[in-house]
């Protein structure tokens, strides 16, 4: 209903959004600007902007929404990101504030962990984009019993909803949720 995890293969590309690096890019990371939706972010210099695939049923028949992007590393083999996915949804309503539905998130949260023999470790408040959000820090398996480590942001501004999953091998969560943590932290609406 209000949020839609997913994970899959996608390409590297320079999006035709506006995706600009500074000359010294050990001082400051590259940036992505999407005017059209209206939000920006920086992200580390080893990751690239993914596109996602085409049409769903490249995703799957399981998953009902596509991301809008990735930011990361994936892994070709598996199709698994290592990284950021964000996602936008028009929502048939408007939300004010994000308390007032806060536990239809939960709710949604939890059956998706219990969908893929997962955990929610943790949740709470955060702000993203100077708007107030909700996380949930998620522990899962992946396919071949892999397991993953994710932090999912939910952020409704107007009728939009933006999620940001930030998503890892469990091993490797700690140096992933840096880059995420990056975006998370730049990430502002225009």
């Amino acid at each position: 209903m209000l949020f839609a995890a997913a994970c899959t293969t996608g390409e590297a590309i320079t999006p035709a959004h506006s995706l600009t690096s500074s000359p010294s890019p050990a001082l400051s990371p590259p940036s992505y600007v999407n005017d059209e939706s209206g939000f920006q972010f920086v992200y580390p210099s080893d990751w690239k902007i993914v596109k996602p695939p085409i049409s769903k049923a490249e995703v799957g028949e399981a998953r009902q929404e596509i991301p809008n992007l990735y930011a990361g590393e994936v892994d070709r083999a598996t199709g698994r990101i290592d990284g950021v996915s964000i996602a936008l949804k028009r929502l048939e309503f408007d939300v004010q504030n994000i308390a007032t539905i806060v536990e239809d998130l939960d709710n949604l949260a939890a059956k998706l962990m219990e969908s893929v023999d997962g955990a929610i470790s943790g949740r709470g408040y955060s702000t993203l984009g100077g708007v107030r959000s909700r996380f949930y820090q998620m522990d899962y398996r992946g396919e071949n019993e892999t397991q993953l480590s994710s932090t999912l942001t939910i952020v409704i501004r107007g009728d939009t909803q933006f999620t940001l999953i930030c998503q890892g091998l469990k091993t490797e969560f700690p140096q992933v949720s840096q880059g995420c943590e990056l975006i998370v932290k730049s990430f502002q609406f225009r």
